[in-house]
């Protein structure tokens, strides 16, 4: 029986090792570039000859989304012998787009129609991803595991030629850069392999350039031995620094990102896999003008458990702020390939306007006024005004709507009311949809002047959530304009009397329906590692940080603190937990809205109050008040021979006098004569001896 197999596969055959035609050629794959090239492709084809007769010619023609393009006469110096392989370079394809496809038709053989149409045509369609940059100097970075020999790397040109290739490697574990100069404006296609792994490959390969990483391969991309074009250009540096803040959650393997050019969907940053777990991972780009889409995947399919990403430029304004938002699914982008343009525009809403989460519909979003908006009312109302964009960084939602100075939308008359833009305020329609409730969205605003768009400005965070309205969160107070109140981010004093150095001030909510003033009750939480004090609630939005029935705040420290409000006198509260209890709101580890950091000043700027708590020894002195700059200062007894500094501090904390004294074992009291350092009020006395510090009140009166 295995004879008889034998003999009729030798009879029969699978492949042509007896030709039953003459002219017959076939083609057996394709071998080139499968993404533009700035627009085009030069196809590469391996043809084999069929026939019983050497081949010396052959016409193939070319065809782009079912239309011929072309027809390539492909002439052989040295004629290919039956069953022998070629792989002719053919003339470039012109005004290739992503997503288009190629078809190639074998028409003759030396000048005779092809006798067997089987294997004549191949269809391929251009839609391979591919890297592209404006340099033409790349970095190949490889991380190498424990069996570096395994590793290598190649780059091939358009027509198939290695220009470059690097691997095995000797050392285990390393971190390998080499510098590969390419030709400028020009395509390659990059291999990364692990020949000896037969799952997942433990190196990993990126491809750099101008800082941005655009191919990254790990795992089984690189037992996959997997390919990706890279298109190189002229040299141009990049002059928009971006920075995309990432929180992961505990499987960032999961999460890549990429940002892909809108002109020609090349992948001009990316990264992937080597993020720490459960992080804040800031990854920066730095991009030419032009226009771009970020896309973030998380390859698990469940979102980044309480985690997102914020893409940025360099000045810290947000192009996409997607923060703790990317929670379900494989995919978070813009819908409809939508992105962003650099340079960012200027125009955005106004501080009350931007991160609002409590909006209802029909109320105003207002612009920032551009001056040259305003000048053009009264000139070119129609074709003047602002483009405000909504849309949910996650791709369910994204509309864009014209406020002009020829509509009032409800709001008014003249030069800056075309800013006033009303939620919702318009025909709820499939081409004109009404923004979704409880989504949280970005908005974006762009000037319109006289017909011209400019770009957008910064984006801020937006949702319409009449819940939320009805009992807002709060926060300290942040608005860049209100200079005296101004609290988050602040260093501030711990002691003392009530001043402006010990104060931090909430932003009050605004509640609708509208909340009697008497009703509205704050509580204050300020935390640190290993530290968490809770105040008990106050009808005031103004909290001074010098109390003494709790814990103080500690010297030199930073605190995260968080503000919450009620509406009906502390009955209920519009976050957290339902009691004011401290022990309860401290194990609670949810925000009570945007927390901000609060530094307290270094010890020797405190008050009597807190450094008394920092020692066991008493201190006092007299008389009171010190009428002709002479005091005493009385103590415990020293038990051994001491010398102390002495400082006087204004009430500002500035330093007005300092002296130093000797005071010998058994001591109790120490004379001082300060003159006539400073002008009346109080002070506060320094006393520093060993590693020990006392400070107490006094009054110089005139």
């Amino acid at each position: 029986m295995r004879t008889l197999t034998f003999l009729l596969a030798a009879i029969c055959g699978t492949g042509s090792a007896f030709a039953q035609f003459d002219y017959d050629a076939r083609i057996l794959d394709y071998k080139g570039l499968k993404f533009p090239c700035d627009g085009t492709v030069s196809p590469k084809l391996l043809i084999r000859n069929d026939g019983n007769v050497a081949m010396s010619g052959c016409v193939v023609e070319t065809w782009k989304n079912g239309i011929v393009v072309g027809s390539f006469d492909w002439q052989l110096a040295i004629p290919a012998v039956p069953g022998e392989s070629r792989q002719p370079v053919f003339p470039t394809v012109n005004d290739v787009d992503p997503g288009d496809q190629l078809e190639f038709h074998i028409i003759s053989v030396n000048t005779i129609p092809d006798e067997n149409p089987e294997g004549n045509i191949r269809y391929v369609d251009i839609d391979e991803e591919y890297a592209a940059t404006t340099a033409n100097t790349i970095e190949v970075i490889i991380n190498t595991d424990d069996a570096p020999e395994e590793l290598s790397w190649e780059l091939k040109d358009a027509g198939g030629l290695v220009v470059a290739s690097g691997g095995p490697y000797a050392d285990p574990d390393m971190e390998i850069t080499e510098t590969v100069v390419l030709g400028g404006d020009a395509c390659y296609e990059f291999t990364g392999t692990d020949s000896g792994r037969d799952l997942l490959s433990g190196a990993t390969m990126r491809v750099a350039a101008n800082g941005n990483t655009m191919i990254s391969f790990s795992g089984s991309e690189l037992t996959a031995a997997l390919s990706k074009g890279l298109g190189t250009g002229d040299g141009t540096a990049c002059t928009n620094g971006l920075t995309l803040d990432l929180h992961t959650d505990d499987q960032p393997l999961e999460t890549t990102w990429a940002i892909i050019d809108q002109a020609n969907g090349a992948t001009v940053c990316s990264g992937s896999g080597a993020l720490p777990a459960s992080s804040d991972v800031s990854e920066a780009c730095c991009l030419p003008d032009g226009c771009y889409r970020l896309q973030v995947l998380d390859l698990g399919g469940d979102g980044i458990l309480d985690g997102g990403y914020v893409l940025r430029s360099d000045d810290g304004g947000r192009l996409i702020d997607n923060g703790a938002n990317f929670l379900t699914g494989p995919f978070s982008a813009i819908a409809t390939l939508q992105g962003f343009c650099l340079p960012m525009g200027t125009t955005q809403p106004i501080f009350s306007s931007c991160d609002k989460l409590d909006w209802l519909p029909n109320r105003f979003i207002v612009a920032a006024a551009d001056p040259l908006v305003s000048a053009q009312y009264g000139i070119t109302n129609a074709t003047s005004g602002y483009e405000f964009w909504f849309f949910d960084p996650n791709g369910t939602y994204s509309y864009r709507r014209f406020r002009s100075h020829a509509t009032s939308d409800g709001y008014g008359s003249g030069a800056t009311r075309a800013c006033h833009f009303k939620i919702n305020g318009w025909y709820n329609s499939a081409a004109n949809p009404h923004i979704p409730h409880g989504v949280l969205l970005n908005v974006r605003i762009r000037s319109r002047i006289a017909g011209v768009d400019q770009e957008f400005g910064p984006a801020c965070t937006f949702k319409i959530d009449p819940q939320l309205a009805a009992c807002p969160l709060t926060r300290l107070q942040n608005d860049p304009s209100n200079v005296s109140d101004f609290s988050c981010g602040v260093t501030r004093e711990f002691g003392g009397s009530n001043r402006p150095a010990n104060r931090l001030v909430a932003a009050p909510p605004r509640f609708t329906p509208t909340v009697a003033s008497s009703a509205v009750r704050y509580q204050f939480r300020f935390r640190r590692e290993g530290q968490c004090i809770v105040r008990p609630s106050q009808t005031s939005p103004t909290i001074h940080l010098n109390w003494r029935n709790a814990p103080a705040l500690t010297c030199g420290l930073t605190y995260q603190v968080d503000v919450r409000a009620s509406r009906d006198g502390g009955l209920t509260w519009c976050t957290g937990a339902a009691t004011t209890d401290a022990a309860t709101n401290c194990a609670d580890d949810a925000a009570w809205g945007v927390v901000c950091s609060v530094t307290i000043a270094p010890c020797m700027m405190l008050p009597e109050e807190r450094m008394q708590e920092m020692t066991q020894r008493t201190f006092t002195v007299f008389p009171v008040p010190v009428t002709d700059g002479r005091l005493t200062i009385t103590f415990d007894a020293v038990t051994t021979d001491e010398v102390m500094d002495l400082e006087l501090l204004d009430a500002l904390g500035r330093r007005v006098w300092s002296g130093r004294s000797f005071v010998s074992e058994g001591s109790a009291m120490l004379r001082v004569d300060l003159g006539d350092p400073a002008s009346a009020g109080v002070h506060f006395l320094v006393l520093r001896t060993g590693d020990q510090q006392y400070t107490e009140r006094i009054l110089l009166a005139r």
